[in-house]
């Protein structure tokens, strides 16, 4: 009997409304207007206060808190030992979602808007766990109780008689997950001071793959109480979910961390034989769409502020979910559901206008999750809350599939320069949704990409380039170095020929591909030639190809080549070079010296003079040649 995973989705919102609004603040639409000063890269604190229901000071709590755009952790887990209010500062601007709990409470969690250089003022109110719950069920049983309206579940390990207490908030209500050998069972709670969990074995789900090599992912999802089972398989799944007397089972393909389309709804049962269905083929996810553009306005002058203008698009999948929710990879719909709604199973049009209401007043506070400048993010001139939102699908049952919701960012930026020599741009990879939209980035007139290890990620010219950070093969940091731009190195040279000269009436290849500039982008080539200083051919590539002869141009004249390599932003870097136009064959003087090997036995012939002549048997014949061209250049002599 195998132990499974207990992710018990909670089921409605206990969170107080006071806590809300103390986190939660609205500003203002973002304003436009002109660029201003940069200032130093800004930081936020959060003046916590942690009570109970009852408002008393609840100490020892422990705060963990995470990013509201990507849902990275950002602080904890951290104490409060002995206090129940602590300042946490050097936290980085925009939205900030805290989780707190506490051994005698049931946990707590709230969205906060933190400001530039401001801190946040936040209570968050524990609810006490005043309350038993007189447990019964199997021997040894592992234990876990998922509270509506909360994260943590409250966990116990049955006796060998199989009763256990739970220590638990008054009036809450849940679902008791119980595991042991002898089964695993799913009973909802409903707040009473005894409940059993009777364990009747397990449900076995299985199948297999009509291709042995098949595979894939299925998500199991028990409808009432959220409790899911994500496992990957391979030619063959085989699946133990609990038994459970109220609600059914949906199962979904998972394709791209969404669910497909169709759903398989089981229930409750001893077997299930899915082999069927997990042969059919899923319909096609979702993809996240849009487009991001930021343009640096000023020079990347060292120690100096820098403005840049932002523009995005963005479309998201709904099964990604949210990071400003808990539980994002349950999905948007579910999150609504049970964390801004009333955990019915379906997404209200209220409640689509209270999560409205959080996305437009939760703009990101500084650009670390796109891209950062001298290893510091850019920061808003003001908030970047999202504008136009669109949410295709929400409304209707959490089981839908489909559907996406996005928006639209705008506004100007600053940041500021590092002290070094090399201006650096930094684009995080750590598989956030937003990395699959291609980001463009502009730089001042004059500015290039010099340098970036994964350079093969790049599109586009050396001062106007875009990033699709998905594409990298790992996750980490891609860097691109940036500098004034350099004119680049031209350089060129005769293809299969060497010398001083070309010959007149052949092909006279001249390669240009050994030009160079920094960073990456092509360049524009253009050849220039001349007769003897006179313009005569002109033609652009990285190579030409030319016969001086068809050019007019006459033997024993001088062929002078230009090439002019030029970058996107107009710099250019010039070779040049000439030869002799090479039309008359080489000649050569040819003498012959006959050595009869006896003193004063030496006969001279001039070869070229001489139509035959005759060698004594025996003597040792030598022959000189002496070539001469009129270009000056060396003669190559083969004797046949």
């Amino acid at each position: 009997m195998m132990h499974m995973r207990r992710s018990v989705i909670l089921l409605t919102l206990l969170l107080l409304l006071s806590t809300i609004a103390s986190s939660l603040p609205y500003p203002n639409p973002p304003t436009t207007g002109a660029l201003v000063d940069a200032a130093a890269p800004p930081s936020s604190g959060i003046d916590l206060i942690v009570t109970d229901e009852n408002s008393a000071p609840v100490q020892n709590a422990t705060v963990e808190m995470f990013d509201g755009v990507t849902g990275v952790r950002i602080l904890g887990p951290a104490d409060m030992p002995s206090r129940s209010r602590e300042l946490f500062s050097g936290l980085p601007p925009g939205p900030m979602r805290l989780h707190v709990t506490h051994s005698a409470h049931a946990d707590g969690w709230a969205l906060g808007q933190l400001g530039p250089d401001a801190d946040l003022s936040m209570t968050i109110v524990l609810t006490s766990l005043s309350g038993s719950l007189e447990l019964q069920t199997g021997a040894d049983a592992q234990l876990s109780l998922a509270l509506s309206g909360h994260e943590q579940e409250l966990t116990a390990v049955a006796n060998g008689s199989g009763a256990a207490a739970l220590a638990v908030p008054s009036g809450a209500s849940g679902w008791l997950l119980a595991d042991a050998d002898a089964g695993s069972s799913l009973v909802r709670w409903n707040g009473s001071a005894n409940l059993s969990a009777a364990l009747n074995g397990t449900m076995r789900v299985f199948g297999w793959s009509d291709d042995v090599n098949g595979s894939g992912i299925v998500l199991a999802e028990h409808n009432a109480s959220g409790w899911r089972e994500v496992i990957s398989w391979s030619s063959e799944i085989d699946l133990l979910l609990p038994r459970t007397d109220e609600g059914e089972w949906n199962l979904w393909s998972v394709i791209d961390g969404q669910r497909s389309e169709p759903v398989l709804t089981l229930q409750d049962n001893g077997t299930h034989d899915i082999s069927g269905w997990l042969n059919g083929s899923g319909s096609a996810p979702e993809q996240v769409t849009g487009d991001a553009r930021i343009t640096l306005v000023d020079d990347l002058l060292r120690g100096e502020p820098v403005n840049a203008t932002w523009n995005a698009n963005i479309s998201l999948p709904l099964d990604i979910g949210t990071a400003l929710l808990p539980g994002r990879s349950y999905g948007l719909r579910a999150q609504v559901d049970r964390w801004l709604g009333d955990g019915d199973g379906s997404v209200s049009a209220s409640e689509v206008a209270s999560l409205a209401m959080m996305l437009s007043t939760s703009g990101w506070g500084h650009s670390g999750h796109w891209l950062l400048y001298d290893e510091t993010p850019f920061s808003p001139q003001s908030e970047m809350n999202p504008q136009g939102l669109a949410m295709d699908g929400l409304v209707g049952a959490v089981t839908a599939v489909g559907g996406t919701f996005g928006w639209s960012e705008s506004g100007n930026l600053t940041g500021w320069s590092g002290q070094s020599s090399v201006r650096l741009l930094w684009f995080p990879v750590r598989a956030d949704p937003l990395e699959s939209i291609p980001l463009h980035v502009d730089l001042p007139e004059g500015w290039e990409v010099r340098y970036s290890p994964q350079q093969q990620l790049l599109e586009g010219e050396t001062w106007s380039f875009s990033i699709t950070r998905a594409n990298s093969p790992v996750t980490g940091t891609i860097s691109v170095s940036l500098g004034e731009n350099q004119p680049p190195v031209a350089d060129g040279q005769l293809y299969a020929l060497s010398g001083n000269s070309v010959p007149y009436d052949s092909n006279v290849t001249l390669d240009g591909t050994g030009c160079s500039d920094s960073g990456f982008g092509e360049l524009d080539h253009l050849w220039e030639l001349r007769d003897n200083g006179t313009l005569v051919h002109t033609a652009v590539g990285d190579t030409l190809t030319i016969v001086p002869r068809h050019l007019g141009i006459e033997m024993g004249a001088t062929l002078n080549a230009t090439l002019t390599c030029t970058d996107g932003q107009g710099l250019s870097g010039v070779w040049e070079d000439e030869w002799y136009v090479d039309g008359t064959p080489p000649t050569a003087e040819v003498n012959g010296t006959e050595d009869m090997m006896q003193p004063g036995a030496v006969t001279f012939f001039e070869m070229d003079l001489l139509d035959s002549f005759i060698l004594d048997a025996g003597s040792f014949f030598s022959v000189l040649a002496t070539p001469e061209d009129d270009s000056g250049e060396p003669v190559k002599v083969t004797w046949r």
